[in-house]
């Protein structure tokens, strides 16, 4: 729904407005491009960032990786679809990587009781593209564990219903 999405977004603009720290390197300003594309739904600009033999390191879909633009894909669109909100916290540089702190909320964020979860994002910038992408969760912060403990046990209930699954088709054969 429209209002819902546009009320989530303003809510998320005006609780992040302070944490906009300098960016001034190519691959700090890929990810902060990469963010703005993805706060207001912008698939093709999202991907535009992202090189062709782009590594993509992200959980659920990527959790292991995803290699190339068009295996990212399903991930970016559910992150747009999750109204995934990302704003960079702090930005660290080191030649072409960056290295944040990223306060992230959405939809599955919530779900799990809390506002926000804290990730470290890493891109890996070559001729002005991300070439690498990963992120992991602040087990540090609080919130962050308690998001994570959810998605784990998530996860380990649906691993246990697929094997449940699969296991009443071999019977039934």
């Amino acid at each position: 729904d429209s209002a819902k999405a546009a009320k989530f977004f303003a809510e998320a603009q005006q609780a992040t407005a302070s944490l906009k720290p300098s960016v001034t390197t190519i691959p700090a300003r890929l990810l902060r491009q990469y963010h703005e594309a993805q706060n207001r739904g912008d698939f093709a600009a999202v991907l535009s960032l992202f090189a062709d033999d782009v590594i993509f390191v992200a959980a659920p879909v990527c959790l292991l990786s995803c290699s190339g633009k068009a295996q990212i894909q399903k991930a970016i669109a559910q992150r747009i679809l999750d109204y995934n909100q990302q704003h960079l916290i702090e930005v660290q540089t080191d030649g072409n990587v960056a290295t944040s702190r990223t306060d992230w909320r959405s939809d599955p964020t919530r779900s799990a009781g809390v506002e926000r979860r804290i990730n470290i994002e890493t891109v890996e910038e070559r001729d002005g593209k991300i070439v690498r992408y990963t992120t992991r969760g602040d087990l540090s912060d609080p919130q962050t564990a308690k998001f994570q403990a959810f998605a784990d046990a998530a996860a380990a209930a649906r691993a246990k219903a697929a094997a449940a699954a699969k296991a009443g088709a071999t019977q039934s054969q």
